[in-house]
């Protein structure tokens, strides 16, 4: 059994260590993994886009346990939601909104009677969602400890167009590298050459590797989760664009290709 954890806890503090205490209490067998503590603090779509790219590399009927919760202790939902095999546990807040695209999505409220230990206002990460995401891995059925919901909160993300001549998204995501990550994938543009542009800036051509282009040039690029993204060799595509989440990116197709 396997439990992943992400989280915007970071390590310097014993948050992640309770939960992993919890965890070990309640499943001793379970193999707990960590996807990622450093989710900037709140940033739920950050923490959403890091599951989404990750979690099918486990296997199936893998526990993914995720807390960025700046709602802990207000009347939000605590969710358990279903889909492609797997299971996530969390907060109702959008965190697990690319799941209604997955085989199977399902939405589950946690009950309230299903933890009965001390429970502070301030960490459901260690009081609740460890401990069910727990039991879940022992074998604990859904239905003992949640009841079927119909609604559950996504996150306000603007969709990608996908077009003959013209695709249109937008950055989603900056990561450590200051590569711009977009929402458009790759292998839903049109075939052919095409050419990138961000807020009307040209990029050029979509390559292969970051080597493809002379150190410090911009590029566009399919990157290993097979999303659209913005580089410089050897830079920083941030810095040098002064970037942001939300800038338009355009795919436009090129000649009679």
């Amino acid at each position: 059994m396997i439990v992943t954890l992400t989280t915007d806890f970071g390590t310097k503090d014993a948050y992640v260590a309770s939960m992993k205490g919890v965890i070990c209490s309640i499943a001793s067998q379970a193999k707990i993994v960590d996807i990622s503590h450093e989710i900037p603090p709140q940033d739920i779509l950050k923490g959403s886009l890091v599951l989404e790219d990750c979690f099918g590399r486990f296997p199936k009927g893998t526990v993914h346990v995720a807390v960025i919760d700046p709602g802990v202790g207000t009347s939000r939902k605590a969710l358990i939601v279903e889909g492609g095999g797997h299971v996530f546990v969390g907060p109702d807040n959008g965190l697990f909104s690319f799941a209604r695209h997955l085989e199977g999505f399902r939405t589950w409220k946690i009950r309230e009677d299903t933890w009965q230990g001390s429970r502070s206002a301030t960490f459901d990460g260690r009081d609740l969602f460890a401990p069910i995401g727990a039991k879940i891995a022992n074998g604990t059925s859904l239905s003992e400890v949640a009841t079927r919901l119909t609604k559950m909160v996504f996150l306000n993300m603007a969709t990608p167009s996908y077009g003959e001549q013209e695709s249109v998204g937008e950055v989603v995501d900056i990561d450590r590298f200051g590569n711009l990550v977009s929402n458009l994938f790759v292998s839903n543009l049109t075939g052919g050459a095409v050419s990138v542009d961000l807020e009307g800036k040209e990029i050029g051509s979509i390559q292969r590797t970051y080597n493809d282009v002379p150190r410090m040039n911009l590029l566009a690029l399919e990157n290993s989760m097979g999303r659209l993204e913005i580089a410089v060799s050897q830079g920083s595509a941030q810095e040098v664009l002064k970037a942001s989440r939300g800038m338009k990116v355009r795919v436009r197709k090129v000649g009679n290709s």
